[in-house]
């Protein structure tokens, strides 16, 4: 619960931040393909879209942030709102800073990205590389979304939909399976304590025929 908090802390910063700097962003209903916020051009049949995704770390000595490679591609923005003992910094990376400054990794047979943060790395990303959020950053985030294909950004999304169906289906057929199979060792539960009761009432007869007929000699 802690660290859905935290998220929903960076998400909302980064959407207020945005929406102050003039830009189209919606909270889509879903979140697939890295799609925590969706970022318009306009609202008329030329829009074209971006994908925003937001990350909220506290830094005492080390964090990390992981996220998958698949998403890093087309108009995908990256924002890491960092909570420092200076401060609070928002940092900004598209798809060729993600690929410079992360690292390549596996986890769970999943290609990631990876990057691990210190006081230094974040010294780093903001003295030497420029990654802090700034409204110098709009115009290259809005070059990237207008360079992109708005309908291969929907498919994405879309892409992302019908995976997660896919597994919600799975993890219900799954969890009916079990349902099943937890009604039938009931039944199985039921029928042995029946079958005793009934055991039991046979040997209480047999030792009374017992006593009878011993009552008869």
């Amino acid at each position: 619960m802690y660290t859905k908090h935290l998220e929903n802390i960076g998400e909302s910063f980064v959407k207020a931040t945005l929406l102050e700097e003039g830009m189209l962003v919606s909270k889509p209903s879903f979140d697939q393909f890295g799609a925590d916020l969706i970022v318009f051009t306009s609202v008329d049949d030329r829009a074209k879209v971006g994908r925003i995704q937001c990350k909220y770390r506290e830094l005492k000595s080390r964090t990390s942030v992981v996220i998958d490679s698949s998403y890093v591609t087309g108009a995908f923005v990256l924002f890491l709102y960092l909570k420092t003992s200076d401060g609070k910094v928002l940092l900004c990376f598209l798809p060729k800073d993600i690929r410079r400054h992360f690292t390549k990794t596996n986890h769970q047979s999943k290609k990631m990205f990876r990057l691990e943060i210190t006081s230094k790395t974040v010294a780093n990303l903001i003295q030497k590389f420029n990654r802090r959020f700034t409204s110098s950053k709009i115009p290259e985030i809005y070059d990237l979304i207008r360079k992109s294909s708005p309908d291969l950004e929907i498919q994405r999304m879309l892409k992302g939909l019908v995976h997660r169906s896919k597994e919600i289906k799975t993890i219900r057929d799954k969890r009916d399976k079990l349902k099943k199979i937890t009604h039938e060792l009931e039944v199985i539960d039921i029928e042995k304590k029946a079958a005793k009761e009934q055991l039991e009432i046979l040997q209480e007869y047999r030792r009374y025929m017992e006593l009878h007929e011993d009552g008869q000699k």
